[in-house]
């Protein structure tokens, strides 16, 4: 799907863009919520729960901080997107950049 194709699926179904403050400020809450409840040891369910619910429209945000930061997020992609083409990989290297290669391919790479 290309960026204009993803736009204009956002807006066929009423989607948060990701460049929306108010949506990406609330991604980044849920993160850190998220890190905090693993630093406290606590479960984090809730709150995964919640960025799945943010549905694709939150992908591009979520690719940005893969490529940028070397946080697991792989379980919220496959959620998300229903796919898993790291399947047969060995590291979290090798995981991280068949997703950012599929994020290319589906016309995520432009927002990041």
């Amino acid at each position: 799907m290309t960026t204009k194709e993803r736009e204009a699926f956002n807006q066929a179904h009423d989607l948060p863009l990701a460049e929306d403050a108010k949506f990406k400020a609330h991604f980044e809450e849920l993160q850190a919520a998220v890190e905090r409840t693993y630093d406290e040891g606590d479960d984090p369910t809730y709150f995964h729960l919640n960025i799945w619910g943010m549905g694709p429209a939150i992908l591009p945000l979520i690719f940005a901080r893969l490529q940028n930061d070397d946080e697991y997020w792989f379980w919220a992609l496959m959620a998300i997107t229903g796919e898993d083409p790291a399947a047969q990989t060995e590291s979290f290297e090798q995981a991280k950049q068949v997703w950012l290669t599929w994020a290319r391919v589906h016309g995520y790479v432009s927002l990041f």
